[in-house]
C-alpha cells in the first residue's frame, strides 16, 4: 500500500502537491485556532512553522519545546513580580 501511494504521488508535479499541503496545513491550522487559545496557539503556530524545514521534523519539535520553556520562563517572571 506504502509503495502504491508513493507511486501515486510522484506521478503529481512538486507544486501540486506543495499546495495541496498548504491547504491540509491551513484547515489544520484552523482547527487548532478554535480549540486553542492565546499561548497554546502560538506553541502550536511555532512547532508548525519550523517544521516545514525539508526532511527534518525534529527541528519543528525543538522550536515547540523551546517556544513552549521561554513562555513559561516569562510567566513565571510576570508572576513573580506581582
Amino acid at each position: 500500500l506504502g509503495s502504491t501511494i508513493l507511486q501515486l504521488l510522484a506521478t503529481y508535479p512538486r507544486s501540486i502537491i506543495g499546495i495541496m499541503l498548504i491547504v491540509a496545513a491551513a484547515g489544520l491550522a484552523k482547527a487548532a485556532r478554535d480549540c486553542l487559545t492565546g499561548e497554546a496557539f502560538f506553541i502550536v503556530f511555532m512547532t508548525a512553522i519550523f517544521s516545514l524545514q525539508p526532511n527534518n521534523t525534529a527541528i519543528g519539535f525543538l522550536a515547540g519545546v523551546i517556544t513552549y520553556l521561554t513562555l513559561r520562563i516569562r510567566n513565571k517572571i510576570i508572576t513573580d513580580r506581582t
